[in-house]
């Protein structure tokens, strides 16, 4: 079902949640990748999934079980936006709700995300996303296959180092601190890894 018709399951159209829920998606439409907008719809699809409708003796029940599931609107709305080809931060989100049930799927999602955007800061974040679902030596597979150090945001690197770090691979992240410490010599991100490098070893 299409994400316009699951946000109106959640409450009534005239409701002004869902009024701003329809400005945001137009304006996502425009840029898929505008994070502020993209978290303030999915603050407004959260706060309307907790919402109960109002009671009524007969078809009180009946109301509250057609109500979708919260993450199958989330997951309808990463899937809209992330069709569009400049989408990567929507790959992102739906990597997040994909990784627990279907990790080789979240990879994938992380991994296009990573190939549309070339800065490097896709590929910081499913890094960083794949650390945090205790999946280190897979954010490290992951990372070390497209980080560019002479192109790519510091953030790539300093993810890489951590990853490395809760894999307990010490000589891999120490490579990578060398990497960094060559292009972002005084940088306060690259001083602080440094202190907690050492703390490691």
């Amino acid at each position: 079902m299409a994400f316009i018709d699951l946000i109106k399951q959640l409450a009534e159209d005239s409701s002004p949640l869902v009024q701003r829920a329809g400005e945001l998606r137009v304006a996502l439409a425009a840029d898929p990748n505008n994070a502020e907008s993209f978290d303030e719809l999915i603050s407004i699809i959260r706060l309307l999934g907790q919402q109960t409708p109002t009671a009524d003796p007969l078809t009180a029940d009946d109301t509250y079980s057609s109500k979708p599931p919260l993450n199958l609107v989330l997951l309808a709305l990463s899937e809209d936006l992330a069709s569009d080809l400049r989408a990567w931060y929507p790959l992102i989100q739906l990597a997040k709700i994909t990784i627990d049930d279907d990790p080789a799927a979240a990879v994938h999602q992380i991994e296009v995300a990573a190939g549309r955007e070339e800065t490097g800061q896709a590929l910081a974040s499913g890094i960083k996303l794949l650390c945090e679902a205790g999946q280190p030596d897979t954010a490290m597979q992951v990372g070390l296959g497209r980080w560019l150090p002479d192109e790519h945001c510091i953030d790539v690197g300093l993810e890489l180092i951590r990853a490395a770090m809760a894999s307990d691979k010490i000589a891999d992240a120490q490579s990578f601190l060398d990497v960094l410490q060559k292009r972002f010599p005084s940088d306060h991100d690259v001083l602080d890894i440094v202190e907690e490098l050492t703390h490691k070893q």
